[in-house]
């Protein structure tokens, strides 16, 4: 049975530390601003390409070095440590898979709404938009 991190454990800090910059005002007010544009802008796809990218990039960066790196560079407010501490193989691979495990999901998910849920709630024609500017403003200069 392998046990739960405690807060005393080393590799901890990191993960301890990205949800108090999660939680700041200007990481919400940020991501929220970037969130709500994509999403107004560019439609759900997009936004739900971009909340896949995230959630695999932090789930990555809390387990491997090099993207560790790069989230201490995105999210320079927080007081990170200068390097990720050593974690075991295990915690690596699992890190890894379910990295996978989210993109393929999240990308099955876009599918599963067109094709089998949305036609019974909603009953759309061939050229629908979804609702994103972007789309609507280019089906209006191909007219």
């Amino acid at each position: 049975m392998s046990k739960i991190p405690s807060p005393s454990n080393p590799y901890r800090e990191a993960y301890n530390e990205l949800q108090r910059v999660a939680v700041s005002n200007r990481f919400i007010f940020t991501q929220g601003c970037i969130w709500f544009g994509i999403g107004i802008v560019l439609g759900p796809i997009p936004l739900l390409v971009y909340a896949t990218v995230c959630s695999a990039f932090i789930m990555l960066a809390l387990a491997f070095e090099k993207p560790y790196q790069l989230l201490r560079r995105l999210l320079p407010y927080g007081k990170w440590s200068p390097h990720l501490a050593a974690l075991p193989i295990r915690v690596k691979i699992l890190s890894l898979v379910m990295a996978i495990f989210i993109v393929l999901s999240m990308g099955v998910m876009p599918f599963v709404l067109d094709r089998l849920i949305f036609p019974w709630i909603l009953p759309s024609g061939p050229d629908d938009c979804w609702g994103s500017v972007a789309c609507v403003l280019w089906r209006r200069m191909l007219r």
